[in-house]
């Protein structure tokens, strides 16, 4: 995607700031994160919020196959699952990034899970409300002035 918003000048419209995926207050992102949730409107909500703070997100509200190739395909810096309504999927989905190489590594944030849930595959764990502090321990390190 081309760079739109070139210089560090504050825009106010916050639908343009979510619609080029960061914040109108940066120029990079602090990170790609990629959101598993099963209430749609739950997550365009953190979606929105994240995109604000200059995250990248992702989002897959419907499958979890077609979230596991997607993540497996876009390496994000942080993939966020949430289990409040799913937790089989969560535990199916966490295990089968855990189960390859080329996820393994990757962080992964538990929303709203139980305890097995956390303890086993996360790497993090919140509810929604606290889900940009959580993920902030993820962003990335070395961003590019």
């Amino acid at each position: 995607m081309k760079e739109i918003i070139t210089t560090n000048r504050r825009v106010t419209n916050p639908i343009l700031s979510v619609i080029f995926g960061r914040t109108a207050f940066h120029n990079k992102t602090k990170g790609n994160a990629f959101l598993v949730l099963w209430d749609e409107k739950e997550a365009k909500r953190l979606q929105g919020e994240l995109s604000m703070n200059g995250w990248n997100v992702r989002l897959e509200t419907k499958d979890s196959f077609r979230a596991y190739s997607n993540i497996k395909s876009t390496q994000p810096d942080v993939v966020v699952i949430d289990s409040r309504d799913n937790e089989r999927s969560f535990n199916e989905l966490a295990g089968a990034l855990r189960s390859i190489k080329a996820t393994r590594q990757m962080p992964i944030v538990a929303m709203n899970c139980n305890n097995e849930a956390k303890s086993h595959f996360a790497d993090a764990h919140s509810t929604s409300e606290g889900i940009l502090e959580t993920i902030s321990r993820f962003q990335r390190q070395n961003l590019n002035q």
